[in-house]
C-alpha cells in the first residue's frame, strides 16, 4: 500500500503539472511557429522583472517590520503602575502567553522568513500586470510638445505617470496594511502606552511606519497634482481655474505637510510619544477635508461660476489644443467651396472617373446576393464584403469583393463530426469580385472574379493561390498532413476535389505534443487518433483578430479587416491603432476613455500561410516609436511592404467616425464660441430601411475639388450637418470631410466648407425630396405591395462633381419569400430636379433634362448613353453561364429567360458595332 503511494502521488504531480503548462507551452510553440518567439519572450520576463523589483520591495518592507516586531515581543508585557505593582492585563494574558510561546520558537526566523517572501510574492504578482506600463516607462519618446501647466514633455503623462500612479497605489497600500498590522499587533496586547515595558519601543515602531506612509503619501499628492490635467471640474476637461488656482496649491501645501509630519514621526521614533501617532496623521487627514475639498468648492462657487467664461478661457483654449492635436484634427487642410452649380454636361464630361465608380451596390445587401449566387454549397460563407479599387485596363476602379470562407457551425450536428471540422473541412476558398456601378439585366451584381475554382478576364484579379486558411470565419484549429483526405473544393454531386496543405505555418505534432493539445483543447481525440501521422501540423489562432492581437494585444484594431488579390495571392490587411487616456487637455471621446489615436500600423496576413507582418506608417507616432524599443524588429518600416499590397492601403473608417464625431464639437477653436456652443456639428444621418442612423464614411474614387484633371483617386467621405434637437434639427450640409489614401497622399485629411449663406441639401433632405416626389413615392408603393415584395432603399451617397454635387440611392426589391435582392432603379438628385430610372446613366440623363427613354437592359456605361464593349462582353459571359446552369439544372424556365436576355444583349451589341467608327 504504501509503495503504491509512492507511485501515484508523482504520477499526480505530473499530470497536473501537465494541465497547467498546456496552454503555455502550445503558445510558445504558436509565437515561434509564426516568428514572434521573442516577443513571448519579451512579455514573460517584463512580467517576472516587475513582479521581481515589486516583490524585493515588499519582501524587504515586510521581513524588516517582523524582525522589529520580534524584538519588541520578546520582552514581557507589563504594565508598571505608579505605586510599583505589577500586574498582567486579565484581557490579554492569554493572547501574551501565546506570543511568549511563539516568540520561544526555534523556527520563527526561519517562518517569518518564508511568510515574507510568499505574501512578496503574492502581492506583486497582481502588479506584474503592469508590464507594459514598466517598459514604456524605461523606453519612452519624447512627443516635443510641452503641457500649459507645468512645462513637462507629454511623454511624461503618456509614459511615466501611468506606472508611477499604479506603483504609488501599490506601495501606499502595501504601507497602510503594514501600519495597521503592526497597531492590531500592539494593541491587543496592551503596549501602545509608554508606561508599558516595550511600550516604546512598539511606539517607536509605529512611528516608523508612519513616516514612510506620510513620506510616500507627499508623492501621491505630487502625482495628483499632475493628475490635475485630466480634470472633469471646469467646463472641459483638464486643469481649470478652479484646479490651478485652487486645487493645485493645496496639494503643493499638503505635499509639504505631509514631508514635515513624516519627519515629526521620524523624531518620535526617538520621542515615542504615543499620542504623536494619533496627532500627526490626524493633522494631515483634517487639513486634507477642509482645505482639498472645502476651499475648492468656495472657489468654484463664488469666483468661477458667476465670471465662467472668463475664468475659463485659457483653460478651454489649451483643451482645444491639445484634443485638436490628440486626434490628429490639426493637421486638417481646410478649404472653402463655393456654392454648388447646376449640373451640366460638361462638369460630367470632366469627372467621367468619378461618375463610372459611383456605387450602387450596398454591401448589406450584397452579402445576401453573393450567399445566394456564389456560395456554392451551405458550408460557404462571406464574412463581409469589402470596398477596395484595382487598376483595370488602365483605368483606376472601385470593386465589391467578398472572401469565401468555409465553416461548419450551422450544418446539421451529423456533419460536425471532430474528423470533419478539424481534419477535413479545413479551408475556404476563392473570392468574389464585383464592379460598384455595373449590374446585369436582371440588377445582380456582374462577377468579375467568380466560381470555384476562380475565373477572371483580368489579369490584375487572377487569384492562384484561392486557398483560405486565416480568415475572419476560421475559429477552430485545422490538422493538415495527415492520412485523412482533406477537402478543396466541391466538383459534381458525387465528386470532390481534395489538397495536402503546403504552406509555412504549422507546428508539428510529435507524441508530446499532441499530449499538450489535448489537454489545451481538452479533448483526447487529438492524442488518439490514428490519421495523425508525425509529419501532421496543426494550425490554430488562425483568426485573423485573434491571430494579431495575440502577437500585439498592446494594439487596438480597425474593427473591418479587409481582402486584397495581389500577386494571384489573397492577403487580409488590418489596420494597427495606438491609444492612450493619458493625454493631458484632450476629451475623452473613444471607447473606454481614448484620449488620443493614431493610424500607425498596417499589419498584413497571407490567407494561406498565415504570415503575419507589422507595417509602421506613422514614424512620427511616439507611442508606436515606444512599442519599436520595447520589441525591437515587430514593426518593418513600410517601404519593405510589397508595392502590390502598397497600391490598397486604405484609411481606416472607425477612426475617420472617431476623428469626425470629435470634429464636430472640436472645429470651433474660439474659446468663447466653444463654450456658448454656438456652432456645433454633427455627423449627417441617413434612412436605411426603416432606421434613421448616422451616416457610415463611405469610399469612392473621385477628384478632389482643386485637383487637376485626370488625378481622381480613392478617398473615404463623411458628409456634416448642423447638430440640433428635437424640431429644431437642421439637415442641410454644411461640410464634408475626406481622407486621402493613395500613395503619399496616405492619411491627409481635407475638410470642405460649403458657404455660410447658402443651402446645400443633406441626405436626409434628399430623402424626404425622395419621399415627397409623387412619381416616386407612388412606384415604391406598389413595388412593396405587389406579391409581397419589400422595397429596401440603399446607402445614399452624396457625390462631389466638379462645383456641384449629385446624390445617388439604389432602389433594390426583395420578392416575398426570396432572399435575392435586385437592382431595381436608381434615384438621382441634384440642387434642382431628381429622378428615378432603371439604369445611373438614364437616371442622370433625365435629371439634366434629355430622358433617354427606354431603359437598358444591361449595366451602366458612359453617361452620353451607349454601353461599353467590356460592360456588354462581362455581361454577355455571365448571362452565357447561367444558362449553361440552368440547362445542367433542368430549370428550363429559368433556361428559356437567359436565352431571352441573350438575345437582347446581341441586339444591343450589334447597334454599338454599327455605331462604332
Amino acid at each position: 500500500m504504501r509503495r503504491w503511494w509512492l507511485l501515484f502521488v508523482p504520477i499526480v504531480i505530473i499530470v497536473a503539472l501537465l494541465f497547467a503548462t498546456a496552454e503555455f507551452y502550445t503558445d510558445w510553440l504558436w509565437f515561434k511557429d509564426v516568428g514572434y518567439e521573442s516577443l513571448f519572450w519579451k512579455v514573460i520576463t517584463s512580467r517576472l522583472a516587475v513582479m521581481a523589483v515589486m516583490a524585493g520591495v515588499a519582501f524587504v518592507l515586510i521581513w524588516v517590520n517582523l524582525l522589529i516586531a520580534r524584538r519588541v515581543l520578546v520582552r514581557r508585557v507589563r504594565i508598571e503602575e505608579s505605586d510599583g505593582n505589577v500586574r498582567f492585563f486579565p484581557s490579554s494574558e492569554r493572547y501574551l502567553d501565546f506570543l511568549d510561546e511563539l516568540l520561544s520558537s526555534r523556527s520563527l526566523g526561519a517562518l517569518m522568513l518564508a511568510a515574507s517572501l510568499v505574501i512578496a510574492v503574492v502581492w506583486s504578482s497582481n502588479f506584474s500586470g503592469h508590464w507594459l506600463d514598466w517598459q514604456m516607462y524605461l523606453n519612452r519618446t519624447s512627443f516635443d510638445l510641452a503641457d500649459p501647466i507645468f512645462g513637462q514633455d507629454v511623454s511624461y503623462y503618456l509614459f511615466q505617470l501611468p506606472f508611477l500612479s499604479e506603483s504609488y497605489k501599490a506601495v501606499i497600500g502595501l504601507l497602510v496594511i503594514l501600519l495597521a498590522a503592526a497597531i492590531l499587533l500592539y494593541g491587543l496586547g496592551g503596549m501602545l502606552s509608554h508606561r508599558v515595558r516595550g511600550g516604546s519601543a512598539a511606539i517607536g515602531h509605529v512611528s516608523g511606519l508612519l513616516a514612510l506612509v506620510l513620506g510616500v503619501r507627499a508623492w501621491g499628492y505630487k502625482l495628483q497634482a499632475d493628475h490635475l490635467l485630466y480634470s472633469t471640474r471646469g467646463v472641459v476637461v483638464g486643469a481649470g481655474y478652479t484646479d490651478v488656482h485652487a486645487s493645485l496649491p493645496i496639494y503643493r501645501i499638503l505635499l509639504i505637510l505631509s514631508l514635515i509630519l513624516a519627519v515629526g514621526a521620524l523624531i518620535n521614533v526617538r520621542l515615542r510619544r504615543g499620542r504623536l501617532t494619533i496627532i500627526l496623521p490626524a493633522v494631515l487627514m483634517l487639513v486634507a477635508v477642509l482645505a482639498g475639498s472645502v476651499y475648492p468648492g468656495l472657489i468654484e462657487r463664488f469666483s468661477v461660476e458667476p465670471n465662467q467664461l472668463e475664468r475659463e478661457t485659457p483653460y478651454i483654449r489649451h483643451n482645444i489644443e491639445f484634443t485638436r492635436i490628440a486626434f490628429g484634427l490639426d493637421k486638417i487642410r481646410e478649404h472653402q467651396l463655393p456654392a454648388p452649380t447646376s449640373l451640366t454636361p460638361e462638369i460630367l464630361a470632366e469627372n467621367q472617373t468619378t461618375i463610372e465608380n459611383i456605387r450602387l451596390l450596398d454591401w448589406r445587401l450584397l452579402n445576401q446576393t453573393y450567399a445566394q449566387l456564389q456560395g456554392i454549397r451551405p458550408y460557404y460563407r462571406f464574412a463581409d464584403i469589402d470596398i477596395d479599387r484595382y487598376e483595370i485596363d488602365g483605368k483606376l476602379q472601385q470593386v465589391m469583393l467578398g472572401v469565401r470562407e468555409l465553416t461548419l457551425s450551422e450544418m446539421q450536428p451529423d456533419v460536425r463530426t471532430w474528423v470533419n471540422e478539424h481534419l477535413v473541412y479545413t479551408h475556404g476558398y476563392g473570392a468574389v469580385v464585383s464592379p460598384v456601378t455595373r449590374v446585369t439585366a436582371q440588377g445582380q451584381p456582374i462577377f468579375m472574379v467568380r466560381d470555384i475554382p476562380p475565373r477572371t478576364d483580368f489579369e490584375v484579379l487572377q487569384i492562384e493561390q484561392p486557398r483560405i486558411y486565416f480568415g475572419e470565419l476560421t475559429n477552430t484549429y485545422a490538422i493538415v498532413n495527415t492520412s485523412v483526405e482533406e477537402f478543396d473544393y466541391p466538383q459534381g454531386s458525387e465528386d470532390n476535389a481534395t489538397t495536402v496543405y503546403e504552406g509555412g505555418q504549422g507546428v508539428k505534432l510529435s507524441f508530446f505534443n499532441k499530449l499538450m493539445f489535448s489537454l489545451r483543447y481538452g479533448t483526447a481525440k487529438l492524442f488518439l487518433a490514428d490519421s495523425i501521422q508525425p509529419d501532421s501540423r496543426i494550425l490554430y489562432n488562425r483568426n485573423i483578430m485573434d491571430r494579431v492581437q495575440t502577437i500585439a494585444p498592446f494594439l487596438q484594431y480597425e474593427s473591418d479587416p479587409y481582402a486584397v488579390i495581389a500577386d494571384g495571392r489573397i492577403f487580409w490587411i488590418i489596420d494597427g491603432l495606438t491609444t492612450s487616456s493619458y493625454f493631458p487637455y484632450s476629451e475623452p471621446l473613444g471607447p473606454g476613455g481614448i484620449n488620443y489615436m493614431r493610424n500607425s500600423v498596417k499589419i498584413t496576413i497571407d490567407a494561406y500561410h498565415g504570415t503575419v507582418n507589422f507595417y509602421l506608417v506613422d514614424e512620427e507616432d511616439p507611442i508606436a516609436l515606444t512599442y519599436n524599443k520595447i520589441f525591437p524588429g515587430l514593426f518593418k518600416p513600410l517601404n519593405e511592404m510589397p508595392a502590390s499590397l502598397r497600391k490598397h492601403l486604405r484609411y481606416p473608417e472607425d477612426l475617420l467616425v472617431l476623428q469626425a464625431n470629435v470634429l464636430t464639437t472640436y472645429h470651433v477653436q474660439n474659446p468663447s464660441l466653444f463654450y456658448n456652443q454656438e456652432d456645433r456639428w454633427a455627423i449627417a444621418l441617413e434612412k436605411f430601411g426603416d432606421d434613421v442612423r448616422p451616416m457610415p464614411p463611405y469610399y469612392t474614387i473621385m477628384k478632389l475639388p482643386g485637383a487637376e484633371a485626370g488625378s481622381e483617386e480613392f478617398v473615404l467621405v463623411l458628409p456634416i450637418t448642423p447638430a440640433g434637437t428635437g424640431d429644431n434639427v437642421k439637415h442641410n450640409m454644411i461640410a464634408w470631410l475626406a481622407a486621402r489614401s493613395d500613395g503619399g497622399d496616405y492619411g491627409d485629411l481635407r475638410l470642405y466648407h460649403f458657404p455660410k449663406d447658402t443651402v446645400v441639401q443633406g441626405p436626409r433632405q434628399i430623402d424626404a425630396r425622395i419621399d415627397q416626389d409623387t412619381d416616386i413615392a407612388a412606384n415604391l408603393t406598389l413595388w412593396s405591395r405587389a406579391d409581397g415584395s419589400r422595397v429596401v432603399r440603399g446607402n445614399l451617397l452624396v457625390v462631389p462633381v466638379g462645383d456641384t454635387i449629385i446624390y445617388v440611392e439604389p432602389v433594390y426589391i426583395l420578392a416575398a419569400g426570396n432572399d435575392l435582392p435586385e437592382l431595381k432603379r436608381v434615384i438621382v438628385a441634384t440642387k434642382d430636379s431628381i429622378a428615378m430610372r432603371p439604369t445611373l446613366h438614364e437616371a442622370i440623363n433625365a435629371v439634366l433634362g434629355r430622358d433617354a427613354g427606354a431603359p437598358t437592359p444591361g449595366g451602366e456605361g458612359p453617361i452620353g448613353g451607349e454601353m461599353s464593349l467590356q460592360a456588354l462582353s462581362e455581361q454577355l459571359s455571365q448571362t452565357l453561364e447561367a444558362a449553361k446552369r440552368a440547362q445542367q439544372g433542368g430549370d428550363w424556365a429559368e433556361y428559356g429567360r437567359q436565352q431571352d436576355l441573350l438575345e437582347q444583349l446581341i441586339q444591343q451589341l450589334q447597334t454599338l458595332l454599327e455605331q462604332t467608327p
